[in-house]
């Protein structure tokens, strides 16, 4: 089973003990390797958050 789980750059920081731009960079390679696409995953990242907001209140 294939698992999807999203986290914030702050986040990511946290998690991989390195610094903001480090984390950019390597979404930028990430992006521009086309094993993503920017805009699919923006806007999966907004519903996600306006969906969790929404249950939090």
């Amino acid at each position: 089973m294939r698992r999807t789980f999203w986290l914030s750059q702050k986040r990511l920081v946290e998690l991989f003990g390195v610094e903001v731009p480090a984390i950019s960079k390597q979404m930028k390679n990430i992006f521009a390797s086309g094993e993503l696409e920017l805009l699919e995953r923006v806007c999966e990242i907004r519903s996600s958050e306006r969906r969790f907001n929404h249950s939090h209140n």
